[in-house]
Formats: structure tokens, sequence, C-alpha cells
């Protein structure tokens, strides 16, 4: 993500960099400043923070599977046959917008 902020000047404005959602929204909360959220923080009960669109930059984030070492199989084909059908999706979405 610092990548991001430097693209838009903004490195010098960063006091903290936090890698964990759920610490990222405590510290917001708690009145600890601000920061980039995924959207399904909105999902959260009890919340104490806003959570706004960022218009203007498009933050899209990579996808990643995980699953247990000792289960190498553990249903992840069919879980990649998914994601990737979703993906094939979204592309055609993006693509028929324009984008």
């Amino acid at each position: 993500m610092p990548d991001c902020f430097a693209e838009y000047d903004l490195t010098a404005n960063i006091a903290f960099s936090c890698d964990d959602t759920y610490a990222l929204v405590s510290l917001v909360s708690a009145g600890l400043g601000i920061g980039f959220a995924p959207e399904w923080t909105l999902d959260l009960p009890n919340r104490g923070f806003e959570l706004k669109k960022v218009k203007g930059i498009d933050f899209r984030i990579g996808l990643g599977i995980a699953w247990n070492k000792e289960d190498p199989t553990a249903g992840r084909d069919d879980i990649v046959d998914i994601a990737r059908s979703l993906a094939r999706r979204v592309q055609a979405g993006d693509r028929l917008q324009g984008q």
C-alpha cells in the first residue's frame, strides 16, 4: 500500500502502518487517527468508526487462497475454479463498462 500513497504524494502523512484490519479499526475507533479499511468492515458489530468510499482512487487488492499445510488438497481446486469463474465475470463486466 505505501506505493499507492507515494503515487498521490501522501507518504509524509503516514504516522503508522497497520497490516491487521481488526487492529486498524480498533485504533481508529479509539480516536487514534484515520486509515484505509476494506468495505467488509461495515459489517463489524459495535463499530465506532465511519467508513466512506474513496472517490477517484481505485484500490484493487490481490486475492490469495490459504489452506492447511497438512492437507494440501482440502477442496483447494474447487475453490480456485470458483474464484476464477468470479474473476472472469468481473473482468467481462469491466470490459463492458469500458474500464
